[in-house]
Parts: C-alpha cells; sequence; structure tokens
C-alpha cells in the first residue's frame, strides 16, 4: 500500500524554486533553465509523483503571494511532511531568518504539521566562492540554535543546478525525500542492478555531447539491437540521452554532462556495485514517475 505523502516549496519570488522542482522531479534539462529562467509561478502548482511505495505530492507556492500563504491562506500547510525553503544565496541573513521564523510560528501554531520536517535550501551557491556559503550557513544554524535549543532544528543545505553541484544537489534532495518519509527503499535487485549498470557503462562511454551510431554501441558493449534499445530508452526516461531515430543515431544531453562526471569519481572509488551511491541514485531516480491527475 502507497504512503501519501505531502512536499511544500516556499521562499521568496526568483529563488528557484519552480527550477528545482522541473530539474530534480520533472527530469528537465538544466542548461536550459540556467539560460531561460521561468516565468514567476501564480498561486499553487502542484504535482504528483510515485516514488517507491510512496506517492509525493510537491506543493510549489509562489513567491510573490508569501505574505498571503502566512497569514489567510495557512491551510495550504496542512498534513504538510516536509517544507522546504528555498532562498537565493544572495538574500540576506536579515531576510531568510524572519522567514524562517514565520514557517516556525505556522508549524507551532498549527498542530496538523507539527510532525513535520523543515529544510533550508541556500540556491544558486555558484555565484559566490565556498567559504562565504560555509559562513551565511553558520550564522543562520547559530541563531536558531540559540532562540529554539529544544525546538524544531532546520537543516540547511547549500545547492545549484549547474555543473559543478548538480550531482550534490541531487544527492541532497533525494536524502531530504529518504530521510524525512516513512519510505521503504526497495532493494536494487540482482537484475535491476544489471539494468542500471549495463545503463551506467552506457552513460560512462559517451564524451560530452557526443553523437553515436546504435551499431558502434552495440558492439563496443555487445549488446544486441534489442537490448540496447531497451536501455537507450530508460536512458532517455531519466534526460540522460537522446535517441535520433531517424538516423539511427543517440546523443548525450547535457543534463547526461552533469551527471557524468561526479558519477565517474564515484565508480573509480568501489567500481559499480549495488552499494554504490551512484547506483543507488539512478535507481531512485529511475523509480520516480509523474502520476496524472
Amino acid at each position: 500500500m502507497q504512503t501519501k505523502n505531502k512536499v511544500i516549496i516556499i521562499g521568496p519570488p526568483a529563488t528557484g524554486k519552480t527550477t528545482i522542482t522541473n530539474v530534480f522531479f520533472k527530469k528537465a534539462n538544466p542548461l536550459r533553465l540556467l539560460n531561460k529562467p521561468l516565468e514567476p509561478t501564480r498561486g499553487v502548482n502542484s504535482n504528483l509523483f510515485s516514488l517507491f511505495n510512496s506517492q509525493l505530492g510537491i506543493f510549489d507556492l509562489a513567491g510573490q503571494e508569501n505574505e498571503n500563504w502566512f497569514t489567510h491562506r495557512k491551510d495550504v500547510f496542512k498534513y504538510a511532511d516536509i517544507i522546504i525553503c528555498v532562498f537565493d544565496i544572495t538574500c540576506s541573513v536579515e531576510s531568510i531568518v524572519p522567514f524562517l521564523i514565520n514557517i516556525l510560528n505556522i508549524k507551532k501554531n498549527l498542530n496538523f504539521i507539527s510532525d513535520c520536517e523543515i529544510y533550508v535550501l541556500i540556491h544558486k551557491i555558484d555565484l559566490v566562492n565556498p567559504s562565504y556559503i560555509s559562513q551565511k550557513i553558520k550564522i543562520i544554524e547559530n541563531f536558531f540554535t540559540k532562540q529554539y535549543p529544544t525546538g524544531q532544528k532546520i537543516k540547511i543545505f547549500g545547492t545549484s543546478i549547474t555543473k559543478d553541484y548538480f550531482y550534490d544537489t541531487f544527492k541532497i534532495i533525494f536524502n531530504i525525500l529518504k530521510s524525512s518519509l516513512e519510505m521503504d527503499i526497495i532493494p536494487i535487485s540482482n537484475s535491476d542492478f544489471q539494468d542500471l549498470k549495463t545503463e551506467l557503462e552506457i552513460l560512462l562511454y559517451f564524451d560530452p555531447l557526443e553523437v553515436m551510431k546504435t551499431e558502434k554501441l552495440e558492439s563496443e558493449l555487445d549488446l544486441s539491437k534489442e537490448d540496447l534499445l531497451f536501455h537507450l530508452r530508460r536512458l532517455k526516461k531519466l534526460g540522460f540521452i537522446d535517441i535520433l531515430s531517424e538516423t539511427n543515431k543517440v546523443k548525450s544531453t547535457k543534463r547526461s554532462e552533469f551527471f557524468r562526471e561526479k558519477l565517474k569519481q564515484e565508480v573509480s572509488k568501489v567500481g559499480l556495485t549495488k552499494e554504490n551511491k551512484g547506483v543507488k541514485l539512478i535507481h531512485m531516480i529511475m523509480e520516480l514517475n509523474p502520476i496524472s491527475a
């Protein structure tokens, strides 16, 4: 039986809330969103996904309407399991702290979300140096540790959809879901592992944005045409390749380029095993699927 979980994503306008939803849940191309920012969200943008034994309702709240969420429309937080607050790295501590106090007050006053976990994403960290990021996070953490010594601990992470941070941000998002929700992570079966192993071998075989004939992949990876097509379709589902069917060619995407470098590092340490963090992450991404309304 699937459990139902509600995830609220909230923050000031233009901090990257909808981009995070599109890139990490809808598998959108990160480069396209970096080059062409999305139009502001209006009201509530809600999406439903399945992940293992859970249904995830992702509610992206318009930043222009925060005053409304904090006053007349507090019911939007009802039954929330996770609240993710997204701030641009350029947001001042003086603006972040009152915002989070509002969230904590809602949590305190509305007992129906007493068990919900609160996370903070300091987004677009590619714009500043690492020492600035750690300093800002430490200041915010110290404030809430002193003001709420026995209360809710707010967990803060630095994130970005740019190439250098893409893989780590993916892990942060999925670790939030995994640790906060009563989610049975289905173990990777032997057959699933063999499929994932083949797909990661295909992914690692490509040079960035290389166009390759399917016949070459069949030969190099010792796969039949049918087996290769099966794996290519699964990689396309993840947004990692484009299949150029009319020319029997495939090419890797920017999304796969952003993912590949860190994956290579993990594979070089422990190989392609069931315990490899990259394999586990791909397994979770593969299991995340939209549910039609």
